[in-house]
């Protein structure tokens, strides 16, 4: 080749800009980023100029913008078209950052719940009032059903939040047992599971949402595991309403307070909660 003084080969414009010569000689290969030339030893070859457009695009992919639109850009050198890219990059980081932020808060919350999780204190009767009343998906489960059945019809159920980031959240909330559970030794062969209330989604039926109403409720932390609560947590629970004349409602909530781990008795610290009659 002529002139050899006023082209790059691609070893040269490799070191130039850190890139590797096998990514330039992809860039080559699909057109992104061309060389001028091929000598007769098939070696490329690249006007001085080119190490600028190289520089440009270099800059541009460390933005995470796709190479195609690099590519149409340094074809048309339309400020316009590399504007557009600009704004669309932005509101794309935008997104990203609210994400994050949905992110930050969840682990935050996990984080705070693990801290304070060995200090609580367990089987101790606290009362709380709910003033607002809270909306969830129910999901009824027949302990009769075989195990597999009954692991299957759970997982349709929460398909739809493995299908996006609504997996970040804890899914399963908790669930509903009836009250009568808290007199019998053995454990309940019907229950429901909770989801968080996520309206219009396509297949899930009106009836299917459950509201926790308003109201007094009596709240005790103890052990569990799904839609078991262990026999203390039963027996503090049972004792503080017959003492106290307390009518009931005729079903009660458990809610893990750690979903996505267990203590080593493959065990989690449950919250129940049951509403009383003022």
């Amino acid at each position: 080749m002529e002139n050899k003084e006023f082209y790059f080969t691609t070893g040269e414009l490799a070191r130039l800009t850190g890139l590797s010569k096998q990514l330039l000689i992809f860039y080559d290969k699909k057109n992104f980023f061309t060389a001028t030339a091929t000598g007769s030893n098939g070696y490329r070859y690249y006007l001085l100029s080119k190490y600028f457009q190289l520089k440009i695009l270099i800059t541009l992919r460390k933005m995470d913008i796709p190479l195609e639109e690099i590519y149409q850009y340094l074809q048309h050198g339309n400020d316009e078209f590399l504007l557009s890219i600009y704004k669309r990059k932005l509101s794309e980081y935008e997104e990203q950052m609210k994400q994050l932020q949905k992110k930050s808060q969840i682990l935050e919350k996990r984080i705070h719940s693990m801290e304070r999780q060995p200090h609580l204190i367990l089987n101790r009767i606290f009362i709380t009032e709910l003033e607002k009343e809270r909306r969830y998906y129910r999901w009824d489960i027949d302990m009769s059903a075989p195990v597999k059945d009954r692991v299957s019809h759970m997982a349709a159920a929460l398909r739809p939040y493995l299908q996006d980031e609504n997996c970040f959240r804890d899914s399963i909330l908790g669930f509903i047992l009836p009250s009568s559970s808290l007199h019998e030794k053995q454990p309940v062969t019907t229950y429901s599971f909770l989801t968080h209330y996520i309206p219009h989604i396509p297949g899930i039926k009106e009836q299917a949402v459950y509201t926790m109403k308003p109201g007094i409720y009596l709240k005790v932390h103890g052990y569990g595991h799904y839609g078991v609560i262990d026999t203390e947590t039963k027996r503090t629970l049972l004792d503080f309403i017959e003492r106290n004349h307390m009518k009931a409602d005729d079903h009660f909530m458990v809610f893990p307070l750690s979903q996505y781990w267990m203590t080593g008795q493959s065990r989690w610290i449950m919250t129940t909660m049951i509403r009383i009659d003022s």
